[in-house]
């Protein structure tokens, strides 16, 4: 989860003649207590007063996202890029925003910021699936990320590799997926945690699975196709 980052400033005359610093504590504690809506109305006002304070701006997109406001979120979260374009979790955030929003494409784009910065091996792999249809001389390692959840999702990649001629290997990182992975004919070799990885060509985080096939909405798949 992306951390609320405490904005450290002179003294500012606010109603209270409370400090900056203190009413962006209060607002974060209301963050943390998930008291959103007081926060929102703390951050709205100091947004007014520094509307070009590049950290009351990623704090505010981060509450507007907890609280569903995606668009505005999204806004929030270009304004901070346009001034930090290297702030990791702005673009992690600001992908957040996308997805939610229907953008895939950009969506997807965004959330290759989740390691900090993009790999260009990343955009390697990209290029040689989106040109080459038949993939029979390569062998795909995909590496899972974060929950189970997560990597059953990321699954129907590793089929359509396997439909499109590749040879693929799967490296999880949950034992209790084993018995599901092994049920799995397009998985040609499974990696448990602890195991030895084996030669092969390219590695994809699965996360990177949507980026690396140029997902849109048009192109998922749904229980009636």
């Amino acid at each position: 989860m992306q951390k609320i980052i405490v904005c450290i400033f002179s003294m500012l005359f606010f109603s209270s003649n409370a400090s900056l610093y203190d009413l962006t504590a209060q607002a974060n504690h209301c963050v943390q207590e998930k008291k959103y809506s007081q926060a929102r109305v703390i951050y709205q006002e100091l947004i007014d007063i520094y509307p070009t304070n590049i950290t009351l701006r990623y704090n505010y997109a981060y509450l507007l996202k907890q609280l569903g406001s995606m668009h505005t979120a999204s806004l929030h979260y270009e304004y901070v890029l346009a001034h930090n374009p290297d702030h990791a979790h702005a673009h992690i955030g600001y992908a957040q925003t996308l997805l939610a929003l229907g953008d895939f494409t950009k969506g997807y784009q965004e959330l290759e910021w989740r390691g900090l910065n993009p790999d260009p091996e990343i955009e390697k792999i990209k290029k040689i699936v989106a040109i080459h249809y038949h993939l029979d001389n390569y062998i795909f390692l995909l590496r899972a990320e974060w929950g189970m959840g997560d990597t059953i999702q990321m699954l129907r990649y590793a089929q359509e590799l396997k439909q499109r001629g590749a040879t693929v290997h799967v490296a999880l990182l949950h034992h209790a997926l084993g018995p599901l992975c092994r049920m799995q004919s397009y998985i040609d070799h499974l990696i448990l945690p602890g195991d030895a990885i084996l030669p092969h060509h390219f590695a994809i985080p699965m996360i990177s699975l949507p980026y690396v096939f140029g997902t849109k909405k048009e192109t998922i798949s749904t229980p009636d196709q």
